[in-house]
């Protein structure tokens, strides 16, 4: 395959990239998660393209966890990355 190919697949991928990103927010790094020394479990993902305003759930056992819940205050978000300790498993 030529040089010529290598620089259009290049620019291909650039506005592949770009036209994701602005169509809103997005996962960066999907669902994975880590385990601690105190053997606790942190579910992590990251997002890109949010703003302010943008709102972010996350459910537990298929149920919404709310703002007023005990579990939402396991819920960390910092830079688009955000991370939820679970407790242990």
């Amino acid at each position: 395959i030529g040089e010529e190919f290598r620089e259009l697949q290049r620019k291909s991928e650039f506005e592949r990239a770009e036209w994701v990103r602005k169509q809103g927010p997005h996962f960066v790094e999907y669902l994975d998660f880590t385990v601690t020394e105190e053997c606790d479990v942190l579910l992590k993902c990251k997002i890109g393209n949010v703003k302010a305003e943008t709102e972010i759930i996350w459910s537990k056992d298929s149920i919404e966890i709310a703002e007023e819940d005990e579990d939402s205050k396991k819920i960390e978000r910092k830079d688009g990355e955000l991370t939820f300790n679970i407790g242990k498993w």
